[in-house]
């Protein structure tokens, strides 16, 4: 038997390479067109043109090695970075994969048709260009190469829906275009805020001297918390307090995290912040007393202590910047309306007999189930089971948001950003 060469071993791997990159582009293929969460495959289609292009560069790159010269020294090292590229999109493909399958067996199709509907309406609100999508896996989180949203699967409730927002808040975050022509495509505000407000905390931080790359990962979470609150009203927080924050652990810190007290307070600061916002003066004070009236009481029922002023000073800042930014780069309506949960729907999510009038949206739906939830405190599980599926079918059935006039404002946002 004759023994291959090093040559035969080079040219091998980059092939099985290459066969490992075919396989996962059929494999998307042969992926019924219903794979989308809302039954009509645009969603699937969408992301096997997006898989496409992430794929193709590396398939580019390994017929290119393999059509050179095959002679030693073979460059071992520019292939372990080509596999390495490219096995981040094998992940991401196999986490999409993973979530058709959940979706199309496990999910229900009312909570993915509510999950799209909010995810949709926010994305077009804040001016994304690219729609962004939707998958389930056992954690959250947004991979922004590929524009996709990860929920946990066992978060399919309306009571963990409002999730949404914050994930979307990291990808908005990076590609929220400057709203000056002359530097959209050259400035991202809330990057540019979020690097200097780092340097800036990081030189104040005194003897308990915190990393930069550290402050800069909280304040990138004290965004999406800010982006959710601003997008979605009360709702957000009322979540985090209820369903997120840990009682026993509310001041602590974490590499990635700040403190869910410091999260919590920069809500508050937020909806204080767009209380001040040019507006209706008879309505816009209404956020401070959601603020006020339903998530300070709640959070210090929950364990809460509310700082000294001086502890608050920076959280405040930081939590009116970037509403301020929001309200200048974001489109108008993407913020929440100034006005209280409707009871009219707070009934039609109890009941669960009816849709949602006419014109009803599905950030005014996810409102008028947690004010039902402050409401019914005590509800056993069963009762508060139940309005979340009557809320989640609401949501599905909802008015899109956005309108005409963003889709006019983002028509211009070409899509190199998502």
């Amino acid at each position: 038997m004759q023994l291959p060469g090093q040559e035969a071993f080079w040219t091998c791997q980059i092939r099985q390479e290459l066969a490992d990159l075919e396989r996962i582009e059929e494999v998307l293929r042969k992926q019924p067109p219903t794979g989308g969460p809302n039954g009509n495959g645009e969603t699937h289609r969408l992301a096997q043109e997006r898989f496409a292009r992430l794929i193709a560069p590396w398939v580019e790159q390994l017929h290119d090695i393999l059509e050179s010269p095959a002679q030693a020294p073979f460059d071992w090292q520019n292939l372990k970075q080509v596999r390495e590229g490219s096995a981040a999109v094998k992940q991401s493909v196999l986490l999409y994969l993973a979530g058709l399958h959940l979706q199309r067996h496990v999910l229900d199709p009312d909570f993915l048709a509510a999950a799209q509907k909010i995810l949709d309406t926010l994305s077009l609100s804040s001016g994304v260009s690219d729609r962004v999508l939707l998958t389930f896996a056992e954690s959250q989180g947004m991979e922004h190469t590929v524009g996709l949203l990860t929920l946990r699967f066992t978060d399919a409730t309306m009571w963990a829906l409002p999730v949404i927002a914050h994930e979307l808040g990291h990808h908005v975050a990076r590609v929220l275009p400057h709203a000056d022509p002359a530097l959209r495509h050259s400035v991202r505000p809330i990057i540019q805020y979020i690097a200097t407000a780092s340097r800036l905390e990081e030189n104040e931080s005194g003897a308990q001297r915190v990393p930069r790359e550290q402050i800069t990962q909280w304040l990138s979470e004290l965004f999406a918390d800010v982006y959710a609150t601003y997008a979605l009203g009360p709702a957000y927080p009322l979540t985090v307090i209820t369903s997120r924050a840990t009682p026993d652990r509310l001041e602590d810190r974490l590499g990635t995290h700040p403190s869910w007290s410091r999260r919590v307070w920069t809500m508050t600061a937020a909806l204080d912040e767009m209380s001040r916002l040019p507006g209706d003066a008879t309505r816009m004070p209404l956020y401070g007393l959601l603020a006020d009236r339903m998530i300070k009481p709640l959070w210090i029922s929950a364990g809460g202590v509310e700082p000294p002023e001086q502890d608050l000073e920076r959280p405040t800042e930081q939590a009116r910047e970037m509403v301020r930014r929001l309200a200048k780069h974001a489109p108008d309506c993407l913020r929440y309306p100034p006005v209280e949960p409707r009871e009219e729907l707070v009934s039609l999510v109890q009941d669960g007999t009816a849709g949602p009038p006419p014109g009803t949206t599905p950030t005014e739906v996810v409102n008028a189930a947690w004010l039902w939830r402050l409401q019914h405190w005590s509800a056993p599980a069963w009762q508060t089971a139940e309005v979340s599926r009557h809320a989640l079918a609401m949501c599905a059935r909802a008015a899109p948001g956005g309108g005409d006039d963003v889709k006019a404002a983002t028509a211009g946002n070409a899509s190199d950003d998502a």
